[in-house]
């Protein structure tokens, strides 16, 4: 039987020990993100992998908006997630639930 890989079978071959995270609101230029904050020690930079290849690298920062003939400007957040200050953000809460389903 030719077996391919799926994100499902990631999150299934190691279910031993798990980490906890603590789950909250966020705010990016006034758009709400869904985050998530490792609750004690975990190899963040594991997790920078596995976001980056599941959901594509992190933009990091927002780009700016301005409309034609308007003087304002309007920052708009652009990245599906961000990893920053100890968290993970996430812009859909379908993404902070498959990243909880994979590190939870």
């Amino acid at each position: 039987m030719n077996y391919n890989k799926t994100w499902i079978d990631d999150i299934l071959v190691n279910p031993g020990a798990r980490q906890e995270f603590e789950l909250s609101l966020g705010q990016v230029y006034g758009r709400v993100y869904h985050c998530a904050r490792p609750i004690g020690w975990c190899d963040w930079s594991e997790i920078e992998t596995w976001c980056t290849k599941t959901y594509g690298p992190s933009v990091g920062r927002a780009i700016v908006d301005k409309p034609q003939g308007q003087r304002w400007e309007k920052v708009i957040p652009r990245s599906r997630y961000y990893l920053n200050d100890g968290r993970a953000w996430f812009r859909e809460e379908s993404d902070l639930t498959l990243f909880l389903l994979k590190w939870s």
